[in-house]
């Protein structure tokens, strides 16, 4: 039996990987059929996932939808933002709160979400918002507001246009 030492490098922690090996005969150049597939899952970690940075995490509203934009973290395992949503900067009126993989996302918004033009939407209407990067083992910051991401609330205001 031969020993094969071979380092591999980029997998994430706690995740399932399948490797084959395909065995090669230099002798007559053919290829052996692959031996038997190995299942391994990845040990997972306990790192809390970098914060977003504040500088670039910006939300814009409209009359009918909030949304969020931001530079991905430094991670190499982020499976998924957090987000939520409020119609107040103290976090007491959640609006939404939900999960998001992409770094550019919208919310409907249930409060102008009626309207069926801009027109008819309420006027100065803000939204405030924060997030948080979740990791592939589940690792994120605890809930509290001084441990989201350590972003403070960004704000939206959709103002009616004047007619």
């Amino acid at each position: 039996m031969a020993e094969i030492i071979k380092t591999i490098t980029g997998l994430k922690p706690g995740q399932n990987y399948l490797f084959t090996l395909k065995a090669k005969n230099t002798e007559i150049s053919a290829i052996d059929p692959p031996y038997e597939s190995i299942r391994v899952k990845t040990p997972g970690d306990q790192s809390i996932p970098g914060t977003i940075d504040n500088n670039t995490f910006f939300i814009y509203g409209n009359y009918k939808s909030v949304m969020f934009t931001f530079e991905p973290t430094e991670d190499l395992d982020v499976k998924e933002y957090e987000y939520e949503l409020y119609s107040d900067g103290l976090g007491s009126n959640l609006i939404s709160t939900g999960k998001a993989t992409a770094t550019v996302f919208t919310v409907d918004v249930p409060n102008n979400s009626g309207a069926s033009n801009d027109s008819s939407a309420q006027s100065d209407v803000t939204y405030y918002g924060r997030l948080r990067a979740v990791d592939t083992s589940n690792n994120y910051r605890r809930m509290d507001s001084n441990f989201w991401a350590e972003t403070i609330f960004r704000h939206a205001t959709y103002r009616k246009p004047a007619r």
